[in-house]
């Protein structure tokens, strides 16, 4: 990671940094392109390349389905919860409750 992070200094250099996947998923990320070109024109898409699918507001997009809309009506979906994430705890700094008190 911190090859791709140090790689904006090579902007304007004659250098670069690229992911490698293997040749399938290159394969399956080129017949996705032109659909990801095609969604961002509409800015208020979000659109988002994760090794070799495709999601366009929260939804995945499959290649074969080729009546997908990319439009600002596509329902949109709210993210799901990571659940690797640890849960956030109260500041101890706060004003919270005293702990003995028995109401």
């Amino acid at each position: 990671m911190k090859v791709k992070k140090a790689a904006r200094n090579l902007k304007g250099k004659n250098f670069y940094v690229n992911e490698q996947h293997p040749t399938e998923i290159e394969d399956r990320r080129k017949k996705l392109y032109p659909l990801m070109k095609e969604a961002r024109r509409n800015r208020a898409n979000k659109v988002i390349m994760v090794r070799d699918k495709l999601y366009v507001n929260d939804v995945q997009v499959i290649p074969e389905e080729s009546e997908f809309v990319f439009s600002s009506d596509t329902p949109h979906r709210p993210p799901r919860p990571r659940h690797n994430k640890r849960q956030r705890v109260g500041s101890s700094t706060g004003s919270a409750p005293d702990q003995n008190d028995d109401r």
